[in-house]
C-alpha cells in the first residue's frame, strides 16, 4: 500500500517528496516455535528477546507473542544460506539442535519442514524525507519507514506512530491540517534513527563480533558485581585497542540493550550509541 502511494499518485511527485528504497545485504527466513516444552522442562523468557549467533553471518532473533510462541528470523548472508542443502525437515532440524539447542529442542519436525519449504526473502528499506502530504495523507509504518528486522521494531516503531498521531489529532482538535506537521516532526527524526540502529547494531567483522559478545555478556557480569573498581588498570591495559579511552569497554551501552532494558526514544538510544554505530557502519 505505501508504495503504491508513493508511486502511482501523481500528486505525491509533485509535492517533491523523497524516497529511498533499497535492499539490505542480508536475506532471512521466518521462524515459529512454542515459548516452552515442559516435558523437557525447557522455557524461555516471556519478555525478553532472545538473539543466537549461528555462525559466520547467521544470526536469528526471536520474539515472544501471545499463546506462548516465539516468533523471529534468522538472518543471513546471501552467499551463505545455511539451508542451502538442508534438504528435509530432519536436516533442518538436527541443524538447530546442533546451533542452538535450547530452540532445537523447542521446534517441531513440522515448523522444521515449514522453514525448509519456505523462500529466501530480501529485506527492502524504506527512507522518506516526511511522514504526510498536503493535508490529506498521512504515512507511517513500513509505508514511511521500512527497516531490518535485526533489533525487532519495525512493529513497535509502527504502533509508536499511530499513538503519536492519535495524540497530535487531540491535540489540535482532530486538524489534520494542524497535526500533520506536528506529527512529522516528532517522528521522522525517530524513523530516521531506527534505520541506523536496525542497521549498524550488529557487527559483520571478527573483531568487532568478539568486542560485542565482550561487552553483552562479560560486562554485564563484572557490572553487576564491581561496577565502580573492575577490571582493574592493569586489566585495561591488556585489552584490544578498541577500548574505549577511560573507561572500561562493558561500562558503554550496547544500542539492543537501550532498546529492549528502557523506554527511550530511537533518537535518544542513537545519541548514546553513536561511537559503535559508526563503527560498525565503517566496518562494512
Amino acid at each position: 500500500m505505501g508504495l503504491a502511494l508513493r508511486y502511482e499518485m501523481p500528486f505525491v511527485d509533485q509535492t517533491g517528496l523523497r524516497c529511498e528504497q533499497s535492499y539490505i545485504p542480508d536475506v532471512y527466513k521466518s521462524v515459529c516455535v512454542p515459548r516452552a516444552n515442559q516435558a523437557l522442562g525447557i522455557e524461555l523468557e516471556e519478555d525478553r528477546i532472545h538473539t543466537w549467533r549461528l555462525g559466520p553471518g547467521s544470526r536469528l532473533l526471536m520474539v515472544p507473542q501471545p499463546g506462548n510462541w516465539l516468533y523471529g528470523t534468522l538472518i543471513f548472508q546471501p552467499d551463505r544460506n545455511p539451508f542451502e542443502n538442508l534438504t528435509t525437515g530432519d536436516a533442518v532440524l538436527d541443524f538447530f539442535q546442533k546451533n542452538c539447542p535450547p530452540l532445537g529442542q523447542l521446534m517441531t519436525l513440522e515448523e522444521a519442514e515449514a522453514v525448509q519449504q519456505r523462500p529466501v526473502a530480501k529485506i527492502l528499506s524504506v527512507k522518506c524525507d516526511r511522514m504526510h502530504i498536503h493535508d490529506r495523507i498521512l504515512l507511517i509504518g513500513d509505508a514511511v519507514h521500512a527497516v531490518s528486522p535485526a533489533i525487532g521494531q519495525g512493529c513497535n516503531a509502527s504502533l509508536q506512530d499511530a499513538a503519536v498521531f492519535a495524540a497530535c489529532l487531540d491535540q489540535h482538535q482532530d486538524s489534520w491540517e494542524h497535526a500533520l506537521p506536528v506529527f512529522t516532526a516528532q517522528r521522522l527524526p525517530e524513523a530516521h534513527a531506527l534505520q541506523a540502529l536496525s542497521d549498524y547494531s550488529f557487527p559483520r567483522t571478527r573483531q568487532m563480533m568478539l568486542e560485542f559478545v565482550f561487552r553483552v555478556t562479560l560486562g554485564k557480569k563484572l557490572s553487576r558485581l564491581k561496577p565502580q573498581g573492575f577490571p582493574p588498570q592493569w586489566l585495561i591495559r591488556g585489552l584490544p585497542q578498541w577500548l574505549p579511552q577511560g573507561k572500561p569497554a562493558w561500562a558503554a551501552p550496547m544500542p539492543l540493550e537501550m532498546i529492549m532494558d528502557g523506554e527511550l526514544p530511537y533518537s535518544a538510544v542513537l545519541s548514546q550509541c553513536r561511537g559503535w554505530v559508526d563503527r560498525v557502519k565503517q566496518s562494512m
